[in-house]
């Protein structure tokens, strides 16, 4: 019995844990997370089964070692030097802490678990060496993740959440020591043991938890992007609807514009007749708005932004150069782009002759694509006043009415800007009244 207890708890932490460590890191073979659950479980019962019949530490380190790599292997893509990497780490890790567990009752604690064949005493053993097998893999994945957590709130809550099983490691420290240095009844021994296999199966959950709400939220910003697409993609089909239907009345009334012009021929107003075929010519019924770059998600959203800027005075140009960004996925173009321009549009309107420049280049042999939004500025942007030096978010505060809304443009972007390794930096010329944008990404 007591080994059943220790094997049921010591099997489904290794399991826990295992799913924590290669969901984070590795990308899945399946877009079925119960799947993966579902194959993980069935592994981990065969290994249970085993283990008590067998009851022996080295046939344990072994059936482990094999379940480990096939599960990674199984379920996730990895090279078979990869997988066989990881595989000897987490195998070695456990086998680290179950040891040092072990030492550490032995050396400091002799008296705490006398009898090693008692449900209480595997409980123990069982759960510290697994809060001490998870909050070492728990740091490793902290450390190795490979998506970038560029946020830093994101990353100090992620780091904070490796306090929690430290703390039960402490916690586990105290009880072990009271067992040692106190005469407790059987009852009071089983009730720590229960108290112990809940302090690990809570710390199992808060981080079972914090994945959930991260998928969430990964899943509501992926909506919203894909939202903020729909809608460009509807207003620049509306637009094109409106400049038709203007065409059409421009053509139909062509006829009348030319009588106008023969009638200024035969007067000889050369000038009047000079000034009003430009004005014909600059008519924005004429003008292609079609093709502003070369790519479609892209030249749907510098459409919509163009046709804005023509409602609100200020010039408009951009020039996107071929194969700048064919690196960049969809999803981070609309959110780049969209904040980039929402933020050089808000603060060009109402001041007279204004521009946004938007360049898109690279240079060769560079490994880097260039960004740069150039768009007029009535005044210091950012608090403190001066201008010049470089600018970070608190110097930036949003202008908007509800500030509890808004302010998270900039954010976006310098978490677009270093999913791609790269940098951003601002500034602002008071001489020229020019805010200056630039991006490096890798390309």
């Amino acid at each position: 019995m007591p080994y059943i207890v220790g094997y049921s708890v010591g099997y489904f932490a290794e399991g826990v844990v295992l799913y924590q460590y290669a969901s984070n890191l590795f990308v899945p073979r399946k877009k079925d997370s119960h799947s993966n659950l579902y194959t993980l479980a069935a592994i981990y019962l065969l290994l249970f089964g085993a283990a008590c019949c067998f009851r022996s530490r080295l046939f344990n380190f072994i059936g482990f070692f094999l379940a480990t790599m096939i599960y990674l292997l199984w379920q996730y893509r990895l090279r078979a030097f990869l997988c066989l990497f990881h595989t000897a780490l987490i195998t070695a890790i456990m086998v680290v802490t179950e040891i040092v567990v072990y030492t550490i009752q032995q050396q400091l604690l002799p008296n705490s678990l006398a009898v090693e064949d008692t449900v209480y005493g595997m409980l123990l053993l069982g759960v510290f060496s697994k809060l001490l097998y998870f909050t070492v893999m728990m740091s490793i994945v902290g450390i190795c993740r490979k998506h970038p957590v560029v946020n830093p709130h994101d990353r100090h809550s992620a780091s904070l959440l490796i306090l929690i099983p430290s703390v039960s490691i402490f916690v586990m420290l105290i009880l072990l020591w009271i067992i040692d240095k106190y005469t407790l009844s059987d009852n009071l021994k089983n009730m720590i043991a229960l108290s112990s296999l809940l302090l690990l199966l809570a710390s199992l959950l808060i981080f079972c938890v914090y994945q959930y709400i991260e998928s969430k939220n990964e899943q509501y910003t992926r909506l919203m992007l894909l939202h903020q697409r729909e809608k460009n993609q509807a207003e620049y089909y509306e637009m094109l609807r409106v400049q038709n239907e203007n065409q059409r009345i421009l053509i139909h009334d062509i006829k009348k514009h030319i009588q106008s012009i023969d009638v200024l021929n035969e007067r000889g107003e050369r000038e009047k007749i000079r000034a009003y075929i430009r004005q014909l010519s600059l008519s924005s019924d004429l003008q292609d708005v079609l093709v502003v770059c070369g790519y479609p998600l892209l030249n749907v959203v510098l459409g919509r932004y163009r046709q804005t800027c023509q409602e609100k005075g200020i010039s408009f140009h951009a020039d996107i150069r071929a194969g700048t960004l064919d690196r960049m996925t969809d999803d981070d173009m609309t959110s780049l782009f969209c904040n980039l321009l929402d933020n050089a549009v808000e603060a060009a309107q109402g001041i007279a002759d204004a521009y946004i420049e938007l360049s898109c280049s690279t240079r060769n042999y560079s490994p880097y694509v260039l960004i740069s939004v150039i768009n007029s500025c009535s005044g210091t942007p950012y608090a403190g006043g001066g201008a010049g030096r470089m600018l970070s978010e608190s110097d930036l505060p949003s202008t908007k009415e509800d500030r509890s809304s808004h302010g998270f443009g900039l954010k976006s972007i310098r978490k677009t800007v270093a999913r791609y390794n790269g940098d951003l930096q601002m500034y602002y010329l008071k001489d020229a009244g020019a805010f200056h944008t630039i991006l490096t990404l890798q390309r």
